[in-house]
């Protein structure tokens, strides 16, 4: 996916002010990035991957951008398992719901990661076919069901649409943290 692609994704969920954001399954950091230069100079980031080799990668990009090292965390981790992070002003799921299969525990979990009010960010591939690579899709037709489950967000505000190589293209949707 391009840069642009990732930022049309993203620009409508993230402010330019003073925030705490958490990259869920952050893989090779291209969200986590997109989420710093959208955020500014203000923003700070945990970068959660359970890949160790995939969150030293990331680590090396941000290395050359002084700019954004020091207000970087990169955790490895799996996002599945209880993590030792504040209260965030949002969590965004880049591609990674779809490799989990019980959505509405994780969805509750994340929730108390959140502050009041907090953001959460969806973005996935807009297929109900599984394959390899989406062994649990996210359609955007499921997110509505699968959020009001949670019984902790705002129902889903679809804010960008992104084509994609091998899917129906993929779609973010935005959630406020309501208990």
């Amino acid at each position: 996916m391009e840069k642009a692609d990732r930022q049309s994704l993203l620009q409508k969920a993230i402010e330019s002010r003073p925030s705490r954001w958490a990259d869920f399954g952050s893989g090779n950091g291209a969200f986590t990035l997109t989420i710093a230069e959208l955020g500014g100079p203000d923003v700070e980031i945990y970068s959660i991957e359970k890949n160790a080799w995939r969150l030293r990668e990331q680590e090396e990009i941000f290395r050359h951008r002084t700019d954004l090292l020091s207000r970087m965390h990169f955790i490895c981790a799996d996002f599945l398992e209880p993590l030792d992070i504040p209260p965030q002003d949002g969590i965004i799921f880049a591609n990674s719901l779809h490799f989990v299969e019980n959505k509405v525990a994780l969805l509750r979990k994340a929730a108390r990661y959140l502050a009041p009010h907090g953001r959460l960010v969806v973005v996935e591939y807009d297929t109900a076919e599984p394959s390899v690579f989406v062994p649990y899709p996210l359609p955007f037709a499921e997110l509505d069901p699968l959020i009001r489950a949670t019984g902790n967000f705002t129902d889903p505000q679809p804010i960008g649409i992104a084509p994609a190589k091998y899917f129906n293209g993929a779609y973010s949707a935005l959630m406020t943290k309501t208990r």
